[in-house]
């Protein structure tokens, strides 16, 4: 009977209350009737109530935790509430596509202020998991390097955020490329496309200095080397480094905490046929740029932050290629001047099974187009999502990965001009299959079955 009650009051009291703010610039406190250290401008922000109440200066506050960390706050200010989805979670394909706004999920997102991180733009959030980690790592930075500067420069940027960088570059800074991959290329350059931006995530930070000079000779060289040093010790790895075959230039100021964004590129990348389903028509650009270039931004990185078993995204033996031009050939055997089996148009689907014979001049790779099977000249096709039919018909032309890697390669190199944030790509614990679980329950749930186990015994 004793264990019975014990248990249900531990349950009782580990249970969650949800409450919103119910205004625009309500202040949170560090303590009832405190001094005021902050506001939220917003109504609606989601906030965890820990205690519950103190009467103080005429007024009941309530203790809660927020995206600022734990904070009081007037109980008039707020109203009880059911956070998105029911139970403040996330489902997988929300997460990895960056569709949500940070700031109604506490339980899975902070602020850099609240864990006294330095950052460049206030309300900066990243997840609980990966701000612990990157205050450990920039306190321990600041022992070694106290004449040097840290601080965050782009943080987590949702779907929305994005598609903001990217349609004002669609319609402005690259309107003048009238050939629409063409023009995503450009983007791409230094921008994402809204829904395969690792910046979704919550991992992925951008550090000091977004020129890549600052980052090749003095202080930035130093920076550089004690990060590539020291970073893994906290789960920090650089995605986009010098050598990889295709994608994103090299960014040394890009750093991703591996422990989350490992599993989460394995939910981009177990759901792209469904991220590609739910994402069409909604950016500008979308249907001549993310089914051939979208898979292979997001895979080509450093293999330290690929999963378990994933193919090296730079030995693609086996995916499926878009050709770039009409004049496409599957031909019965490697060489320009063989048999022709079939003509390719553009950006038509080609399956790739093996790769590569260096004959006449060319490198030609051998797989399947429609019912046939033979070779094509590699330089011909680029790597792009599968289709539901052998071939997709469209106006723009797609770009081989080796010319636009080595055009993005061109430009990065001849630019000294630094990024801004907003135009870099830019608790709870995960499931395998991506799905947020807050950890709190989780622990209290343990805590309740340890306990009652012991009282068993006891008893």
């Amino acid at each position: 009977m004793y264990l019975l009650l014990f248990t249900l009051f531990l349950l009782s009291v580990s249970a969650q209350e949800y409450y919103c703010t119910n205004g625009t610039t309500v202040n949170y406190r560090n303590g009832p009737c405190g001094t005021v250290i902050g506001n939220f401008p917003n109504k609606g922000v989601v906030l965890v109530s820990l205690e519950c109440c103190t009467a103080s200066c005429d007024l009941n506050w309530r203790k809660v935790n927020s995206t600022v960390g734990v904070v009081w706050i007037a109980s008039y200010l707020m109203e009880p509430c059911t956070p998105p989805n029911n139970t403040g979670t996330l489902d997988s394909i929300s997460m990895v596509t960056g569709q949500f706004d940070p700031a109604n999920y506490p339980t899975i997102f902070g602020t850099l202020g609240a864990y006294n991180i330095p950052a460049q733009a206030a309300g900066s959030f990243l997840r609980h998991e990966t701000l612990n980690a990157l205050r450990d790592m920039y306190h321990n930075f600041t022992i070694d390097h106290p004449e040097l500067s840290f601080s965050v420069v782009s943080p987590l940027r949702n779907f929305a955020a994005q598609k903001s960088i990217w349609e004002n570059k669609w319609q402005n800074t690259y309107a003048y490329i009238t050939d629409n991959v063409d023009r995503g290329l450009g983007i791409l350059t230094y921008s994402s496309m809204p829904g395969t931006s690792r910046h979704h995530w919550g991992t992925d930070l951008d550090i000091t200095n977004l020129d890549a000079d600052y980052w090749t000779s003095g202080q930035g060289l130093t920076f550089y080397n004690w990060l590539n040093a020291n970073a893994s010790k906290w789960g920090f790895y650089q995605p986009y480094t010098a050598g990889r075959a295709t994608g994103y230039s090299e960014d040394r100021w890009h750093w991703s905490y591996s422990p989350i964004s490992v599993q989460l590129i394995k939910t981009w990348i177990d759901n792209k046929s469904t991220i590609q389903t739910n994402l069409t028509g909604s950016f500008l650009g979308f249907d001549t740029t993310f089914r051939s270039l979208a898979f292979n931004y997001v895979t080509d990185i450093n293999p330290k932050l690929l999963p378990a078993g994933t193919a090296d995204p730079n030995d693609y033996t086996s995916n499926f290629y878009c050709s770039n031009t009409n004049t496409a050939k599957l031909l019965e055997s490697p060489c320009g001047n063989a048999t022709v089996r079939s003509s390719i148009e553009k950006n038509g689907t080609f399956r790739s099974l093996s790769c590569c014979k260096n004959t006449c001049g060319g490198k030609y790779r051998f797989g399947t187009f429609g019912q046939s099977s033979g070779y094509v000249d590699d330089s011909l096709f680029s790597l792009c999502f599968s289709n539901t039919t052998a071939t997709s018909a469209t106006s723009s032309t797609v770009r081989s990965s080796s010319t636009s890697s080595t055009a993005r390669s061109s430009s990065s190199s001849t630019s000294s001009t630094a990024r801004s944030s907003s135009t870099s790509r830019a608790g709870s614990t995960t499931r395998p299959n991506g799905i947020e679980e807050n950890s709190s329950n989780s622990i209290v749930v343990s805590a309740v079955s340890a306990i009652s186990l012991l009282l068993l015994v006891v008893v």
